[in-house]
């Protein structure tokens, strides 16, 4: 069996809304697979 799913992220930190505006997504032949805030 799969381990379960954690909603975490390694080495983030809380910030104020609307402060990082910058979203990236990583695509693999036109589908998505993940992506995060720079």
């Amino acid at each position: 069996a799969a381990p379960p799913v954690q909603s975490r992220v390694v080495g983030g930190f809380k910030c104020k809304k609307n402060s990082q505006p910058w979203h990236v997504a990583v695509y693999s032949y036109n589908n998505y697979s993940c992506g995060g805030v720079l």
